[in-house]
C-alpha cells in the first residue's frame, strides 16, 4: 500500500534532522562521486529507455529531455557539488525579540518535512531533486515518468547505496515507480505523510495535479516569455540578447517565445534579426506589419499562447511600451520578461508593471535558472505568488518555527494585562459601581499580583488612597442629603430602617468608637461613610479611622490573595 511506503519515508525525518550541514555536504560529495563512478550503469539503463521511446514514437523534444550522455551525467554531479557551496538553509535565526511578558522569542528556519517531486521525462531531475531535498534537510519522494523508469531506477539505487554506506535509511530518498494517473492521484492526496508537492511538467500535467492534490502544490509552469525591444534600444544588445534567449537550448522553459518590437525601429532592426535567426535555423512567425518588412510566416493569435519548446519565435510590432505590457498581460505566463532599452524611466516602468517572476533589463531570459539564483539545481521556475516564486532556491524548501523561552512565565488570565495602573482603574470602577464586598476585590488583587509578579505595594497603597477618598466623598454627599435619601440608600444594602434608628442613637452616644466598630457590620462594611455621616464625625477623625481601616483590611486580604496565588502555582 502507498501508505506503508510513505510511512517508511516519513519515519526517516528524525534521521536527516540530526545531520549537521557538514555531514550533509560530505554525503552529497560522495553521491556526486558515485554518480560519476557508475556513469556506465546509468547510460546503459538510459539506452533501454531511449530504445523504448523510439518504438513508442516519442517526439524530438521528449527524446532530447530523456537522453543522457557523459556530459549530462557530469553536470548531474556538478549540481551536487555546487549544492555543498551554499550556506545551510535550516536552523538559522530569522528573527528574535523579547515580549512584554519577558519571553524570549526566536523564529528559526526548519525543513518542510517530506517533499514529493513529480516530473516528466528528465532523469537528471532525479539526482537534482534528491540533492536539493537532502541539502535542505527534507525527505524526498520522487515520481518520474514511466518513460524514464530504467534511468531513474539506476540513479536512485546509486544514491540510496551512499545513504546506507553512511548508516542512514535509504528511504530518505524514496522513489515511487507507479507512473499511472491513479498512482499520482493517490500520492498527492496523502497529506498525512507529505508536506509539499513540486510538479515539473506541462501545463495540463501541472493543472491535473493541482486539481487533485490535498497537499500544497508548488507548480513550475510553462514559459511564455517575451523580449520588448524599445525605440531607445542599443541594437547590438538587442541582437545578442534576442539570439541567446531563443537559440541557446530552445526547448526549455526559460527560452523566449515572442519578440515585441517598437514600431519606430522595426524597419531597421527586423532585417538584422532575420539574418541572425536564419543562420540559427529559427522558424520565424510574425504579425502582418512585420511581414511587410521581412519574409516570414504569419503568426496567428493563438500562436502567442504556445510554448513551442522548439526553435520557433513569434514577432510582433507594437507602438509603445504600454502596448507591449498589454500583450504580456494577455499572453504571458508570469515566468520571465525582458526589455532592451537605454531609457531608465521606460525600463523601470516595464519592470514595475510586468507581472512575472523574473524581469530583465538588457539581459537574456536564459538567466532564469538555478545557478543564477543560488538554487543549486535546475528543478524549475515557480510562477506561484505564495511561498515560492521564480527559480527554486534552497531556502524555498524550508519553513520556520518559533522557539519561546520563559522562566516559569504564565499567561495573564484576566483582561490581558495586569499593572498597578490597570488595578487602580479597576478598583475605582469596582467601588463606584459594584456593590460588592471589598474582601473579594482585594483577594483577587493579591492573587493577580502574584501571578504576574507585581509588587504588593502597588496594590495596597492605591487601595488605601481610593478607600479614603471615596469614603470622604460619600460622607460629604450623605451629610448634604436628607434622612429620606439616606434611608433609601441604606435599604439598597439590606439595612432595615429600625436598625438604622438604633444605630443613630448609638452614634450620638459613642460617636468616635461606634463609627469604627459599626463599619464592620454586615451591609455597612465597605461604606464607613454612612455612620460617620450620621454622627457628623469631624473630617480629620474620619480620615484617620478610614485610613486605619483600609490599611488593616487591604494589607490582610491582598496578602491572603497573594498566598493563594503562590499555592495555585504549585
Amino acid at each position: 500500500m502507498i501508505q506503508n511506503f510513505l510511512q517508511k519515508a516519513k519515519d526517516t525525518e528524525k534521521y536527516i534532522s540530526l545531520l549537521s550541514d557538514d555531514e550533509k555536504n560530505k554525503i552529497l560529495l560522495e553521491m556526486a562521486t558515485a554518480i560519476l563512478d557508475n556513469s556506465n550503469i546509468i547510460l546503459e539503463a538510459n539506452k533501454i529507455d531511449m530504445d523504448l521511446a523510439y518504438k513508442n514514437n516519442l517526439n524530438d523534444v521528449g527524446l532530447d529531455r530523456l537522453m543522457l550522455n557523459q556530459r549530462r551525467i557530469e553536470n548531474m554531479a556538478k549540481v551536487m557539488r555546487r549544492m555543498t557551496s551554499y550556506p545551510n538553509p535550516v536552523g538559522n535565526l530569522l528573527e528574535e525579540w523579547t515580549s512584554e511578558e519577558e519571553l524570549q522569542v526566536k523564529r528559526i528556519s526548519v525543513p518542510l518535512g517530506v517533499v514529493s517531486i513529480i516530473y516528466e521525462l528528465r532523469p537528471s531531475m532525479t539526482s537534482d531533486g534528491a540533492a536539493l531535498c537532502f541539502k535542505t534537510g527534507n525527505v524526498c519522494v520522487l515520481k518520474g515518468a514511466d518513460d524514464t523508469e530504467n534511468s531513474n531506477h539506476a540513479i536512485i539505487k546509486i544514491l540510496q547505496e551512499v545513504l546506507e554506506n553512511n548508516n542512514l535509511p535509504k528511504e530518505i530518498i524514496s522513489f515511487l515507480f507507479d507512473g499511472s494517473k491513479e498512482g499520482i492521484v493517490k500520492l498527492v492526496k496523502e497529506d498525512k505523510y507529505i508536506d509539499a508537492v513540486l510538479t515539473r511538467g506541462g501545463a495540463i500535467f501541472n493543472r491535473y495535479i493541482e486539481l487533485n492534490s490535498l497537499v500544497p502544490v508548488i507548480a513550475f509552469d510553462r514559459g511564455l516569455n517575451h523580449i520588448y525591444i524599445d525605440k531607445e534600444a542599443h541594437f547590438r544588445k538587442a541582437l545578442e540578447v534576442s539570439r541567446n534567449s531563443k537559440c541557446l537550448i530552445p526547448n526549455v522553459c526559460n527560452a523566449t517565445e515572442t519578440l515585441l518590437i517598437h514600431e519606430n525601429i522595426a524597419s531597421d532592426l527586423l532585417p538584422k534579426l532575420h539574418k541572425i535567426f536564419k543562420a540559427e535555423g529559427t522558424v520565424l512567425k510574425g504579425c502582418p506589419q512585420s511581414q511587410k518588412i521581412i519574409t516570414i510566416n504569419e503568426a496567428k493569435e493563438e500562436d502567442f499562447n504556445i510554448e513551442y519548446l522548439a526553435n520557433i519565435l513569434n514577432i510582433k510590432i507594437v507602438k509603445d511600451v504600454e502596448e507591449a505590457l498589454t500583450h504580456i498581460d494577455q499572453h504571458g505566463s508570469g515566468h520571465s520578461e525582458a526589455i532592451i532599452t537605454e531609457n531608465s524611466k521606460t525600463a523601470e516602468l516595464f519592470m514595475d508593471r510586468a507581472d512575472a517572476t523574473c524581469l530583465y533589463l538588457n539581459a537574456s531570459t536564459k538567466f532564469s535558472d538555478g545557478s543564477t539564483f543560488h538554487s543549486g539545481s535546475e528543478v524549475g521556475i515557480a510562477t506561484n505568488k505564495l511561498h515560492v516564486r521564480g527559480p527554486l532556491r534552497i531556502d524555498a524548501l524550508t519553513t520556520y518555527k518559533y522557539k519561546i523561552y520563559g522562566e516559569g512565565t504564565t499567561k495573564l488570565t484576566w483582561n490581558g494585562y495586569f499593572t498597578p495602573f490597570s488595578f487602580f482603574g479597576t478598583l475605582t470602577i469596582g467601588l463606584l459601581f459594584v456593590p460588592t464586598r471589598i474582601s473579594l476585590i482585594m483577594l483577587l488583587a493579591g492573587y493577580f499580583a502574584y501571578q504576574h509578579e507585581s509588587n504588593l505595594v502597588f496594590v495596597i497603597l492605591p487601595s488605601i488612597f481610593i478607600f479614603t477618598a471615596l469614603g470622604l466623598f460619600s460622607k460629604f454627599k450623605i451629610e448634604k442629603s436628607n434622612n429620606k435619601i439616606l434611608k433609601y440608600f441604606s435599604k439598597a444594602f439590606y439595612v432595615h430602617p429600625k436598625q438604622l434608628m438604633k444605630l443613630e442613637n448609638k452614634f450620638e452616644k459613642y460617636p468616635r468608637i461606634s463609627d469604627y466598630l459599626v463599619s464592620k457590620l454586615k451591609g455597612l462594611k465597605q461604606f464607613i461613610s454612612l455612620p460617620s455621616a450620621l454622627t457628623k464625625l469631624p473630617k480629620k477623625a474620619f480620615i484617620i479611622f478610614t485610613t486605619l481601616h483600609s490599611i488593616f483590611w487591604t494589607t490582610l486580604l491582598s496578602m491572603i490573595g497573594y498566598g493563594l496565588g503562590y499555592i495555585n502555582a504549585f
